[in-house]
């Protein structure tokens, strides 16, 4: 990474270099900021010594280059106040999503630019829940602007509703299954009182000796 650095401020540097014109003799400064929004620390050179091997004896004619690098799941409270674009959502959802407090809210400032940012959000985190719910909102001609704890709120309100729809269905399940055992038990009751054993309904039926039993003992 150093030494992209080095080239993109270098390409920059000479941009300026073939555009100056005859009455400016000065230049203006190239910063490169590096993000970093991975889960584990950057175990990798910071700077231009970090990637390169050389003896001792070279290093004074050598110039070092460092990279201004920031792991976002590392920002503090205090710098994430000093943002107010849309990256203050960018840099607030990585430190949440790493941090062990899971009870961070979000600002409810309103996204300027809400596809561009989601979609970022979506490709660094693998986690498509709010560009695929902003993709809702507009497909629901949604006016005004969109926050990310509105975004938050309805991915839990169709998380919850799914979640009824899930324990609704199974509870269906639930009692077919029930009704379908209680059917056979009163079946294998009858077989019982004409007197067969356990064991004979368990060869009638091919069902394991446990199950007819299981069956019997169903009220």
């Amino acid at each position: 990474m150093p030494i992209r650095v080095l080239g993109y401020d270098g390409a920059a540097y000479r941009n300026q270099l073939r555009k100056k014109s005859d009455d400016l003799n000065r230049y203006y400064p190239v910063i490169t900021i590096v993000l970093y929004f991975g889960e584990s620390n950057w175990n990798y050179g910071k700077s231009l010594y970090d990637c390169i091997e050389m003896t001792p004896e070279l290093m004074p004619f050598v110039n070092d280059y460092r990279i201004n690098l920031y792991s976002m799941k590392d920002i503090s409270p205090e710098t994430l106040n000093l943002f107010s674009s849309d990256f203050k959502i960018i840099a607030e959802f990585f430190t949440k999503m790493y941090s062990a407090d899971k009870n961070l809210t979000f600002s409810d400032r309103l996204l300027d630019h809400p596809e561009e940012t989601l979609d970022l959000i979506s490709v660094f985190s693998g986690d498509r829940r709010f560009s695929d719910e902003y993709n809702k909102l507009r497909s629901e001609k949604h006016e005004g602007g969109i926050s990310m704890c509105e975004l938050i709120d309805r991915i839990e309100e169709r998380g919850i509703e799914k979640g009824i729809e899930k324990g609704i269905e199974k509870g269906i399940e639930k009692g077919i299954e029930k009704g379908v055992d209680k059917g056979k038990s009163e079946l294998l009751k009858k077989l019982v009182d004409l007197g067969n054993s356990v064991k004979q309904i368990s060869a009638m039926f091919n069902m394991p000796e446990t199950e007819v039993e299981r069956l019997l003992a169903i009220q």
